[in-house]
């Protein structure tokens, strides 16, 4: 009898998502991110990789240490390069923009990024200040979500995004 009781509760339960307690003339509107898609075409993206002068940390991400070099994520954004040949006083050296990364590795002066859906890899000079693609591997990565779990709808089918920005 206990058995059967929480069967028939338990089918209750499931099935009321299947009912409609409103009126059935309401209007529904599809829930939309509160977050708009920042994106970038393929062309735009491809070419957005630079190095620029140092400049400060405003929304940090994670942090990679190789030899004399700390590099610091600016979420999305690219890395910050830090000289930290003394740990206690790291100087800044330069900013790596690369829109759409958020991780890094390194391997014999070789950096692989991921920028939006691709990974690519980078050589960095640090005696000549200096970085050059060389190699993207394009859609290797999922393509970037809002922060509250939405797709970008309606971008250019060449677009990649790169970024999401509150909606006001």
């Amino acid at each position: 009898m206990k058995r059967n009781f929480f069967l028939i509760l338990l089918a209750c339960f499931s099935l009321q998502s299947c009912l409609r307690f409103d009126s059935p003339d309401r209007d529904w509107e599809p829930i939309k991110s509160a977050f708009e898609p920042i994106h970038l075409s393929r062309a735009e993206l491809n070419n957005s990789i630079q190095l620029k002068p140092a400049k400060s940390i405003l929304n940090s991400g994670k942090i990679y240490i190789v030899k004399n070099l700390l590099f610091v994520n600016e979420k999305l954004e690219g890395f910050h390069i830090f000289d930290n040949s003394n740990p206690e006083n790291p100087k800044k050296i330069k900013f790596l923009e690369v829109p759409g990364a958020s991780d890094l590795a390194i391997r014999d002066s070789i950096l692989y990024i991921n920028q939006a859906t691709d990974l690519i890899t980078l050589q960095f000079d640090l005696t000549t200040q200096t970085v050059q693609l060389t190699k993207r591997i394009k859609n290797t990565f999922p393509k970037l979500l809002s922060p509250d779990n939405f797709f970008a709808n309606n971008i250019p089918e060449d677009n990649i995004v790169i970024n999401w920005t509150p909606i006001n």
